[in-house]
C-alpha cells in the first residue's frame, strides 16, 4: 500500500564527496555508487549516514576476504594437526550481515528494487484514476444526475 502521507527529503544539489574517516575500500564503494543512488532518486538529504554505513560495511566485507585468503582459506591447520575456522571468516560473515541489510535499504538487490518508489518529475495518477482505469475507464454517476 501507498503511505500518502510519506515524507520527501531534499534532494542534494550534488552528491557529496565521500567522508574522509571510511576506509580505502569505503570510499570506492562511495564512490562507485553515491551517483547513480543520487541520480535515481534514492539520496536524500538524510541518507547520508546509511550510506556511510553501507560503504563501510562493504569496505570490511572486500578487508576481511583478502585477509582469509592471504592466511590460508577459510579453515586452517592448527599447529597439533587440528582444523579450525579462520578468524577472519567470522569478520567477513558480520560484514556481510550488516552490508546485507544495508543494500535493502537502498534497493540495491532485484526483490528490494521492485518495492522502491522514487519521486517522478510527471504527475502520478490519483488512487481514483488509477482505479477508474482498471474498469475501463467507467466514470461513476451519482443518482441526481450530475
Amino acid at each position: 500500500m501507498l503511505n500518502a502521507m510519506e515524507p520527501h527529503p531534499p534532494v542534494p544539489k550534488s552528491m557529496p564527496r565521500a567522508p574522509a574517516h571510511l576506509s580505502i575500500e569505503a570510499r570506492a564503494e562511495w564512490r562507485r555508487i553515491s551517483q547513480t543512488l543520487w541520480q535515481i532518486g534514492l539520496y536524500t538529504e538524510v541518507d547520508h549516514a546509511m550510506l556511510e554505513m553501507y560503504c563501510q560495511a562493504y569496505g570490511e566485507w572486500i578487508v576481511a576476504k583478502r585477509k582469509i585468503a592471504a592466511t590460508g582459506g577459510r579453515v586452517l591447520r592448527a599447529p597439533l594437526g587440528g582444523l579450525y575456522t579462520n578468524p577472519w571468516v567470522h569478520e567477513a560473515n558480520g560484514a556481510w550481515e550488516r552490508l546485507r541489510k544495508a543494500v535493502a535499504e537502498f534497493g540495491m538487490t532485484p526483490s528490494t528494487r521492485s518495492r522502491v518508489r522514487v519521486a517522478t518529475s510527471e504527475k502520478e495518477p490519483t488512487l481514483e484514476e488509477q482505479l477508474f482505469a482498471m474498469v475501463g475507464g467507467a466514470k461513476v454517476v451519482s443518482g441526481d444526475g450530475d
